[in-house]
């Protein structure tokens, strides 16, 4: 389910990597769906747990590109995503990075600019 989700609602192969923002909600629903069902696994074995925290991981990974996806509003690398509805390149508005951090069960997204050929780069919580 996770993986279908995925592909036909963010950007998967099926749609030729291409998403908008009513699919993106669709999967971001989906997703928060089967984090629902999570809370009802059992495990008889350490193997099981691992393969529950597995799927848990696995669940904050896809919010984490939902959540990506939704907030870049261009297309940068056709080969890698399209986003139907802004199709276009913008480097005007758009020439940062986009990072995010998982904060009480919620993606938060946090725009950065680029750092520079001529400039040193350094983590500033190092």
């Amino acid at each position: 389910a996770m993986q279908k989700t995925m592909d036909e609602y963010a950007g998967g192969i099926a749609t030729g990597y291409a998403y908008n923002n009513d699919k993106l909600k669709i999967a971001s629903k989906r997703i928060v769906e089967i984090q629902q069902l999570v809370n009802d696994l059992n495990a008889n074995d350490t193997h099981e747990l691992m393969l529950i925290y597995e799927l848990v991981d696995r669940l904050v990974v896809c919010q984490a590109v939902i959540a990506h996806l939704a907030a870049r509003k261009e297309t940068r690398w056709h080969a890698f995503q399209e986003n139907a509805d802004c199709p276009e390149r913008d480097d005007e508005n758009w020439q940062k990075y986009v990072n995010s951090r998982y904060v009480n069960g919620k993606i938060e997204i946090i725009y950065r600019d680029l750092v520079g050929r001529d400039e040193q780069y350094e983590h500033p919580h190092a």
